[in-house]
């Protein structure tokens, strides 16, 4: 935390339209559910347009009875999503939803909502997908590998992403402004974004002292220590940006003082 203090003076601007489109997006699933528009397995359909493009989200709505089940699943990473850019006029998004006793987790929901938002925000404005699809899809492979050597490269690399770095700090911006309280730095640790980071943090370390996983980054996707060392930290400013922007947010529209 120390590291993250030190360049906390840096300021992000989260767009608004990224902003507005979580909010309706959480409001049409909030309403969906209320209404029980979802199958026997949880999943229900709303749709929206953004900036010209028709957005069909599809949502997975997980009810847990007790705090304790949902804290103890929470530990399986909940809270997933992804999102396809198919052209200017369609793009396909999939997001978990979770609940407790009826109650929907606000937190967790509006970052994973933002995260993928932002991926089709950026989409739209570039009007193509993101970046090598071959290499992206070589990455998930990875991370779901039973070798932990290769799961942690393909971890590390998903987490070096410009576009998934981006999609973080902007569902963090959400997460942080739903929490009751002044100050971001007194939920910062809960979210996502940290978790993640936290994870690319210890990776790279253990690179630094094993070489088999250092030998694979290397071969596998031409990734350097000092590489990596700078895409972690380039993370952890996207996260300080956001921060700041919160506690300014958190003062000028929540009125805390």
């Amino acid at each position: 935390m120390e590291k993250f203090k030190k360049i906390l003076s840096e300021e992000m601007s989260v767009a608004n339209e990224v902003i507005n489109m979580t909010n309706d997006v959480y409001a049409l699933i909030c309403e969906s559910i209320k209404n029980k528009e979802y199958a026997n397995d949880g999943t229900g359909t709303v749709r929206t347009s953004f900036k010209g493009c028709k957005i069909t989200i599809t949502y997975e709505y997980l009810n847990f009875n007790t705090p304790e089940e949902y804290k103890y699943a929470s530990n399986g990473k909940l809270g997933y999503g992804w999102s396809v850019f198919i052209d200017k006029r369609l793009s396909l998004m999939r997001v978990q939803i979770c609940a407790v006793s009826g109650t929907i987790q606000k937190d967790l929901a509006l970052d994973t909502i933002q995260h993928e938002i932002e991926h089709i925000y950026q989409q739209c404005l570039s009007q193509k997908e993101f970046g090598d699809s071959s290499r992206y899809a070589g990455i998930r492979k990875d991370m779901e590998s039973k070798d932990q050597n290769i799961s942690k490269a393909g971890r590390i690399m998903y987490g070096c992403i410009k576009s998934e770095q981006e999609g973080y700090a902007n569902g963090l911006y959400s997460f942080l402004m739903s929490q009751h309280g002044p100050k971001a730095e007194d939920f910062l640790q809960k979210s996502p974004a940290w978790a993640l980071y936290e994870e690319m943090k210890d990776i790279l370390s253990e690179v630094k002292t094993n070489k088999v996983l250092e030998n694979y980054l290397l071969t596998r996707y031409g990734a350097t220590v000092k590489e990596l060392k700078y895409r972690v930290n380039n993370f952890l400013r996207r996260i300080a940006r956001v921060v700041m922007k919160v506690n300014y947010d958190k003062m000028s529209k929540q009125n805390w003082r």
